[in-house]
């Protein structure tokens, strides 16, 4: 069982896709793409996917690291 310290370290999941599409300004094919090019496509034994502030984060920061990518050429 986790305890409340290890939770707040972003490994609760608490955002549904619809709220990771609003916060990142993405569509969902987007965010499929980015999560199968970061390995995060793994399947959670639930029907709706959920979404750790750690994982938001990392998507994030894969999106940045494109677009900069993408301003140098």
């Amino acid at each position: 069982m986790k305890t409340n310290q290890e939770n707040d370290k972003g490994d609760f999941p608490r955002y549904y896709t619809g709220e990771v599409l609003q916060m990142l300004g993405i569509s969902a094919s987007t965010l499929y793409r980015l999560r199968r090019r970061m390995g995060m496509l793994l399947v959670r034994g639930r029907n709706k996917t959920r979404y750790t502030d750690a994982e938001v984060e990392a998507l994030k920061e894969e999106l940045n690291r494109l677009n900069q990518y993408r301003e140098r050429t």
